[in-house]
Formats: C-alpha cells, structure tokens, sequence
C-alpha cells in the first residue's frame, strides 16, 4: 500500500482548506473503468486526497456507483439503473467498455466502497448525486452517518433543489456549480450560492473574474478535470483549491515538484 499517510494523518473537509486537494473523478477513471472498485482502489494507492463518487438509486433503493442514468455506456446491459434490482444490477459486466483486462468489474453498492474506507481513514470523499431526487440524497446520507464519513464529505449536485435540501435538511457542505450549469438555480441573496459550501468549475470555464467573484462569496473555488501539466498548471495559476482529475498523476508529479504535497 503506497498511501500510507492516510492510515496515520486523519484530515476532514474543514482543515483540508489550506491545502491543494488532488481528488479522483470517478476513481482513477483515465487509466481504468470509472465508478468501478478496481478504479478506487487504484486510485487510493496513490498520492490522492479525495475520491468522487456518483450515485444512483436501484429498483430496490440500493445505492450505487455509476454516473449515468442507463447503464448503456458502461456496462453490456442497455436500460435504466433504477429499473435494475441491485441483484441483476450486479450480474451486468461493468469493465470490458474501458478494455479487456477489466471484464468482470461490477456496479459497486455505495455502501461497497464506504466500507472498503475503513482502511483509509483520512480519506475525503464528493459524493455527487445522480439520481436527482431527495429519496437518494436520505439513503445516502443515512449511510454516510452509518460509517462515520460526516466531517470528511462534500455533497455534490447539478440540481439547486438537492443543494438546498441537503444543507437544510442535514447542514451538509455541499458543492454547486455556476448558475448556467445549474437546474433549478435561485438568484438572490438567499438563493443557491447561499447553500454552497464550494463551487465546481470545468476547465473550460475557469476565468480570473469567476474566480474572484466567487472568492467574495466565501465560496471555495474548486476545478475540474485538469488531466495534463498544462491545464493543472493554469488550474493553479486561477488559485483553485481543490483539482478533480480523470488522469491523476500530471497533479499529483507537479504538486510534489512544487513542494505542496
């Protein structure tokens, strides 16, 4: 195990803010199948600090990882996750999409990954809600609670609706996005930047005015997905806090050269 200093050093999402986070977007999703266990767990081998997760709702209410809303593009079903009993959910082949060396890797439950974990204590964690509805953000949460992940998450949605809940309802952090990307979004000064814990900004969208703007809203600016030296470079340069990462090692190599790790 490479990452030692995760089963000595416990860090949570609040006193991670003096530091560049590198955080894996869907695990290490450039080099193996993303939402699948073999992602995260090869990606907490590495010098990482957060992993991002996406959740969906089975038939039968099971949280699990996977980003679409079919299974169509990752797996060799075609239908929709909440139309798959966790069971037959399970028997689908989530690996051969990314290439023969991973046929066999499954839709992982959330609760699969949550206690895998347990071995990596210091380990913070975006959980990204998929399946846009407050039954996924209760299950969820629940099973946040149940395996003492609380100080150390983020909770992640397109939809204003989710973010308010969730910070109402829970007093989650919670990371937004900028309005255009947003469904639902409420302008004002008690609108959806008032639920927002942090921003997600995409690369192509990364300006020093956003930036700015943002930073006076007290805000966390975060970006993503920054997969080679030169966009981690101009991430850095736009002060971001935190860098999710499809391809994880261009940050990690140009962090540690930059004394920051």
């Amino acid at each position: 195990m490479k990452n030692k200093r995760f089963l000595q050093n416990d860090i949570t999402i609040e006193n991670s803010e003096n530091r560049i986070v590198i955080s894996a977007h869907r695990g290490w999703s450039a080099q193996y199948p993303e939402n699948t266990m073999i992602a995260y767990m090869a990606a907490l081998e590495e010098d990482i600090d957060e992993i991002e997760i996406d959740v969906h709702l089975t038939k039968d209410e099971v949280p699990v990882l996977i980003h679409d809303s079919t299974v169509d593009r990752t797996t060799d079903a075609a239908g929709l996750v909440n139309e798959f009993t966790f069971k037959n959910l399970k028997k689908l082949d989530a690996g051969s999409w990314k290439g023969e060396r991973f046929a066999g890797e499954r839709v992982p439950a959330v609760e699969e990954l949550f206690s895998y974990l347990r071995a990596f204590p210091g380990i913070l964690l975006n959980v990204e809600i998929k399946q846009k509805t407050f039954e996924t953000v209760d299950k969820t949460m629940w099973l946040i609670e149940q395996y003492g992940l609380w100080e150390r998450f983020v909770l992640t949605c397109f939809d204003a609706n989710i973010i308010q809940y969730a910070k109402e309802t829970y007093g989650a952090k919670c990371q937004g996005f900028p309005s255009s990307k947003m469904d639902n979004f409420k302008f004002g000064p008690d609108g959806t930047y008032s639920h927002m814990y942090s921003v997600g900004v995409h690369d192509s969208l990364i300006t020093r005015e956003l930036r700015e703007y943002f930073e006076n809203c007290g805000i966390r600016f975060w970006t993503y997905c920054p997969d080679t030296d030169d966009m981690v470079k101009r991430h850095l340069a736009a002060n971001s806090q935190l860098l999710t990462c499809n391809e994880i090692r261009p940050a990690i190599r140009i962090l540690n050269e930059m004394g920051k790790r």
